[in-house]
């Protein structure tokens, strides 16, 4: 429900601070570092070129557009390129205010870029300015060479502040040692390079480092002693450019005092102080004495180390940089005392890879604040504007609102105009001083009575955070919580209400946010199953979602019989989800594989064979894959089955005891004087003749018959038989002889060197000895072939007579062939 309510001031916690329009709306500083003031507030600001430890300044025209900064070395121009002849100024990088833009008085493009040297070079390269002319370069400006780098004072300390004053601005600058201050009148005219002096404050013994500001009235001027560890504080004479009554603020706090500000209104001053008592501190200017005001110290954050840039924002909050950090702290409500001020240790967050460093960008205190001032900017109300009339001599207003006709423009010095319309307006005030015209815009949004619409209350989902921008120009915010940002990101159940305080009325408004989850879904996890024939997969789903199996159920449950992959989608408003599960039906390997151990009484090849199943694979002992394996050998064959459901392994002994004889020979018929001998043999066989032997070879011949034989090893048998006819039909007549040597010579002349028995038989065995005279042996041989050399035992054989013995057989196998012939013969020599 939308509503228009009144609320006390306690709700308006503080204001979103805006501006726009200012010369220091653009501020770069630190390593890359930057801010911008919009009108929607500070955001921040990337594409710095420029690595600034401590000292640099920037500025923008009397639109807010940046134009260019600096670091007191080198300059770079709103496109982040440095300036033609924008290297080589002889300011100081490591000084505290290492540079200050002035716009020169009465000029629409040139501006004047004051540096200082730093303490390290005891300031030797002085107070200097080069002038920049943005009409040059196609409006990026350039340094002009001419004016580059022009000595004012030298040696000076890193000190710098700039004021306006009626007829421009006071820069003033303090002398390296000393006491005195140096305030440079910057005209139309130019820069007068004869400095007024003012003999005010502690005596300096060497440059100092810290920081010095005018109010923002300008007047008053302060000091930071870093070396003594003071601050110092001065009345400021704006038409002299002198200083005088110096406060000296001095507290065990402030070792050395580095940065510091003036709230708006001039009442409260902020230093920054580093070391081992380091921090932010305020001081009570509304006390008169130093003693009173250094009492009225507060401390509002603990920062040890280097001190910290302070700087006033066209928003009058004052900044305060954070070394080495990638944000800015600042105090909030600067005007108010102690906690009051509301200090925010990170205020905005940089672009990242950017970061703090010990410095801000230095400006005129004139600068921080529009020319152009104004009241409620509300349709239907007559808005009311302003302006600094110190020094005017007239002023020209032009509200860029044609259809107002002649009320568009006007010449008060504080008018009043009647918008007639909603929207943006530029606003012109031309001021003349001194003959010098000077022109200022400023953007106007009048605003429309505020609206304000949380809508219907919403369903979201978990996942998608739902988003509330309330946000309107020049508007605060409260929510339910306390929350002060436009910006509400909304993730779970909650009634949330906000109250807007616009610039033209206060709303506000509620809204119930209820929070669903993204379905769930699960079907389980995948599975093998082993021998079955069916499963049942199983949806488990979230509430009030629709789902469906991938199979087009859109039952609870589905009996799936096949091996495949199953889904199951679900959805509702927050999403879709998908499950998904794989079923393998799979056999088990047979529990038996092969055959029982065997023996094979051949030699022919075994083929062992296992059954085809799908799913189920088999290796052999050689390795192969096959669904049958040939044996041919004894072997001891194992077999591996594997499927999903397991691994089996059979094992079979194969024993391969090979053939046994099964033949004898054919019938044969023999003398009746010979034998023959019929063999049965096998290794390892045992034998089983008809004639009762059990050897593997028995003779036969004795009589006519035939001849059984049983071969058995182990299980295995085998028989044979052969005929025997014997008869005296077949006995051959044997005539044959022999014939030897009488006498030999073994004198190796190639005649009877040799003993030799020669035969016209078919000798079938044989057998020779020699003795000699005293009966002993001294050669055998069964060779008939084979002689004798006359040699015993590798001697010669002495001369004289010799005795044989020689026994033969010829091929028919009949004892009564058998013969034997001795003889003697003689050796000589």
């Amino acid at each position: 429900m939308l509503r228009s309510i009144s609320l006390f001031a306690i709700l308006y916690l503080f204001s979103n601070s805006v501006c726009c329009q200012t010369p220091a709306d653009w501020w770069f500083f630190g390593d890359n570092a930057g801010i911008h003031f919009s009108e929607s507030g500070v955001v921040a600001a990337s594409g710095s070129d420029m690595m600034a430890p401590e000292g640099c300044s920037s500025i923008s025209d009397a639109f807010g557009n940046l134009l260019f900064y600096s670091d007191g070395d080198s300059v770079w121009d709103r496109n982040h390129n440095v300036m033609p002849n924008g290297t080589g100024l002889l300011g100081n990088e490591s000084s505290a205010q290492s540079s200050l833009i002035v716009k020169k008085p009465g000029s629409s493009t040139i501006y004047y870029l004051f540096t200082t040297d730093a303490l390290e070079n005891l300031g030797a390269s002085g107070l200097r300015y080069s002038a920049v002319d943005m009409s040059l370069n196609g409006g990026f400006g350039d340094v002009v060479a001419a004016e580059k780098n022009i000595l004012l004072h030298q040696p000076c300390t890193e000190q710098l502040a700039c004021v306006s004053q009626p007829n421009g601005f006071w820069l003033m600058s303090h002398s390296f040692a000393g006491t005195t201050w140096l305030a440079y009148e910057i005209t139309g005219a130019g820069i007068n390079t004869i400095a007024v002096s003012s003999n005010a404050g502690s005596s300096y013994t060497t440059g100092q480092i810290g920081y010095s500001k005018f109010s923002l009235d300008g007047s008053r001027f302060a000091a930071a002693l870093a070396v003594d560890g003071v601050v110092e504080v001065f009345d400021f004479d704006q038409q002299t450019g002198t200083v005088s009554n110096p406060i000296q603020i001095s507290t065990t706090n402030l070792t050395a005092a580095y940065g510091l500000e003036f709230s708006p209104n001039g009442l409260r001053l902020y230093v920054s102080a580093g070391l081992f008592n380091g921090g932010l501190y305020q001081y009570d200017l509304t006390f008169g004495t130093a003693a009173a005001i250094s009492a009225s110290e507060v401390l509002l954050s603990s920062d040890f180390g280097t001190g910290r840039g302070l700087q006033l924002g066209p928003d009058k909050r004052i900044y305060y940089t954070k070394p080495v950090i990638s944000a800015m702290a600042a105090v909030v409500s600067p005007d108010e005392l102690g906690a009051s001020c509301n200090f925010t240790d990170s205020i905005v967050l940089l672009s990242p890879g950017t970061l703090c460093r010990q410095g801000t960008p230095a400006f005129v205190s004139s600068y921080l604040s529009s020319l152009i001032q104004f009241d409620r900017l509300c349709f239907g109300d007559s808005v009311s504007f302003s302006t600094d009339t110190v020094g005017v001599d007239s002023v020209i207003w032009n509200f860029g609102d044609v259809v107002s006709g002649t009320n568009d423009t006007s010449t008060q010095l504080f008018p009043m105009h009647h918008f007639t319309d909603t929207g943006n307006f530029l606003v012109e005030l031309i001021i003349w001083k001194n003959g010098f015209a000077d022109t200022n815009y400023r953007n106007v949004t009048i605003q429309p009575s505020g609206s304000l619409n949380l809508g219907l209350d919403t369903v979201i989902c978990s996942s998608i955070p739902l988003i509330l921008d309330v946000n309107e120009v020049g508007a605060t915010y409260l929510w339910r919580g306390g929350d002060i940002n436009p910006l509400q990101t909304i993730s779970v159940d909650t009634t949330i209400w906000v109250t807007v305080f616009g610039v033209c009325d206060t709303l506000s408004d509620t809204l119930v946010v209820s929070v669903q989850a993204p379905p769930t879904v699960d079907i389980g996890p995948d599975t093998i199953l082993c021998d079955q024939s069916g499963y049942v997969l199983k949806a488990l789903v979230s509430d009030s979602v629709a789902y469906k199996w991938s199979t087009g159920d859109t039952i609870d449950s589905i009996f799936v019989m096949t091996s495949g992959t199953y889904g199951l989608s679900a959805t509702n408003e927050c999403g879709f989800v998908l499950a998904v599960a794989n079923v393998t039906f799979a056999l088990s390997p047979p529990d038996t594989l092969l055959l029982a151990d065997t023996v094979i009484c051949s030699s022919k090849a075994l083929t062992l064979s296992v059954p085809v199943l799908a799913g189920v694979a088999y290796i052999w002992p050689d390795s192969s894959t096959s669904n049958s394996y040939v044996v041919d050998t004894s072997e001891k064959v194992s077999v591996i089955a594997t499927s999903l459901c397991g691994s089996r392994t059979d094992v079979m002994q194969v024993d391969y005891l090979g053939n046994l004889p099964s033949f004898l020979g054919n019938d044969t018929a023999i003398c009746d004087l010979d034998l023959i001998t019929l063999d049965a043999r096998a290794a390892g066989a045992t034998y089983n003749w008809n004639t009762g032997d059990t050897s593997g070879t028995v003779q036969a011949g004795v009589e006519s018959r035939d001849y059984f034989v049983t071969i058995t090893r182990g299980p295995c048998t085998s028989a044979a038989r052969i005929g025997v006819d014997v008869s005296d039909l077949f006995c051959e007549d044997i005539e044959c002889g022999v014939e030897t040597m009488n006498v030999f010579s073994p004198n190796e002349d190639g005649i009877n060197d040799t003993w030799v028995v020669t035969s016209d038989c078919d000798i079938h065995t044989y057998n020779l000895i020699i003795f000699n005279r005293w009966g002993q042996l001294v050669h055998q041989s069964s060779e008939i072939a084979t002689g004798w050399d006359g040699y015993i035992n590798g001697q010669q054989a002495s001369e004289g007579v010799y005795y044989y013995i020689m026994e033969f057989k010829d091929q028919v196998v009949v004892d009564v062939d058998r013969q034997e012939f001795r003889g003697s013969f003689t050796l000589v020599r």
